[in-house]
């Protein structure tokens, strides 16, 4: 209940030290990085934290959910519909506090509809890390193991997302396409970057050059690998958990 309690103010406190050290970005060429890297940091943070408290989301509760499956309290579909429904609000809420803190002090875009689509992307986003956390949670029952492949797999995505790296290995190219991160990162640059990049210096940029621009294929074509990768390991840990507490 403590850590509960803990949690919002936690998350509240990270959004006004990610506002001050974005503070007041302007919109030019000197500052397209800034912009990415902030785009990049709320990606990050939010799959990781849904990522981590997904995976512990069942893993406490087996033995009394087979205690009470063999008495027959209630129907597994009943417990975990229920268990879903309930403590989905509060876990799309922070997200969403998160940037309707931090979002008006960075100045990054002045547009309304631009900050309600970061914050669906976002939510996508946050979905697609709790679904792989209950996934890898649910595939190994086990604490240490679960820990261990969470860390080693999201990390091997994150830096595969396009971010660190724009030309990866041949053979690890594919890893680009299974990465949640790149689908969020990239529909939240094409909103971050809605229109051209002002030149400051003269210097040759792309962005300042022909702008960013919102390309809605890619931009749709982002959110839906997000709700498919979402969907997808939702539906396999359905089964799994099923199965393993039967």
């Amino acid at each position: 209940m403590l850590i509960s309690c803990l949690r919002p103010h936690i998350f509240m406190y990270v959004s006004v030290v990610c506002g001050l050290v974005w503070f007041d970005m302007p919109y030019n060429e000197n500052r397209v990085f800034d912009r990415s890297s902030y785009i990049f940091f709320f990606m990050t943070y939010w799959f990781f934290m849904t990522l981590f408290t997904g995976m512990m989301e069942f893993l406490p509760e087996r033995t009394i959910i087979l205690k009470e499956r063999a008495a027959g309290s209630y129907r597994l579909s009943a417990y975990y519909l229920s268990k879903t429904a309930a403590e989905l609000p509060a876990r799309l809420a922070m997200p969403c506090l998160f940037l309707i803190i931090s979002y008006p002090m960075v100045s990054l875009s002045g547009n309304i509809a631009t900050f309600f689509s970061l914050c669906g992307v976002q939510l996508l986003a946050a979905l697609a890390g709790e679904a792989m956390g209950v996934f890898i949670g649910t595939s190994t029952m086990d604490y240490e193991k679960a820990m261990t492949i969470a860390t080693v797999t999201s990390l091997a995505l994150m830096l595969t997302g396009g971010y660190f790296v724009k030309n990866l290995p041949e053979f690890m190219g594919w890893l680009r396409y299974v990465s949640p991160f790149k689908y969020s990162y990239d529909a939240c640059i094409k909103l971050g970057f809605d229109r051209d990049v002002p030149c400051v210096n003269g210097e040759t940029l792309e962005e300042c050059l022909s702008g960013a621009g919102m390309n809605a294929v890619c931009f749709f074509l982002c959110t839906y690998h997000l709700c498919l990768f979402f969907l997808v390991l939702r539906i396999v840990f359905k089964h799994m958990f099923f199965s393993q507490t039967k």
